[in-house]
């Protein structure tokens, strides 16, 4: 049972589904143990637990920042790798990560990673709300120009310009 294939699969629904009903606590330790699992695979489970342990580390950061840890939570979406992620979830966890340093206060470094993102990411599902971000760090930052700019941005973008059908399609999965 513990190298079953679908141990990993069985171990990330519980976990989300524990930090849905709020057992964050319990939540994790089902995560840890999808990576913990993985020192304990033979040669042929390789890839399918590099990409539970990925999704593990994904879920791990998402419960932190639903527990409001949101230091700890961008912590953890930073050591992620992005390259094997889909284009959808590659976004989403650099976004995320940004979204959680300004929850955390840390506006400096929320403010450069929220426009590294619209910069690389122009027409992500997430591209509207960074561009909110930006406008409130702006502003704080004493930046008017840059805050009425981004704000511009948001009032004149076409729909189709701010979220990209393929993102959407990919979120609605």
């Amino acid at each position: 049972f513990p190298t079953h294939p679908l141990v990993p699969e069985i171990f990330l629904t519980l976990g989300r589904y524990y930090r849905e009903k709020g057992g964050h606590h319990r939540a994790l330790q089902l995560f840890y143990r999808v990576m913990n699992a993985a020192l304990r695979i033979s040669r042929d489970q390789i890839a399918l637990y590099q990409q539970a342990t990925l999704q593990a580390q994904l879920e791990i950061a998402r419960t932190y920042f639903d527990l409001g840890s949101y230091t700890k939570a961008a912590e953890f979406f930073e050591r992620i790798d992005p390259a094997p992620l889909e284009d959808f979830d590659k976004q989403s966890l650099l976004f995320e990560g940004a979204y959680a340093r300004y929850l955390a206060g840390e506006a400096e470094r929320a403010l450069w990673k929220l426009e590294a993102f619209v910069k690389r990411f122009s027409s992500s599902f997430f591209t509207a709300q960074a561009y909110f971000l930006l406008s409130l760090l702006y502003e704080k930052n004493q930046r008017q120009g840059d805050a009425n700019e981004a704000v511009l941005t948001l009032l004149t973008a076409k729909p189709q310009d701010l979220v990209e059908t393929s993102d959407t399609a990919e979120r609605d999965k």
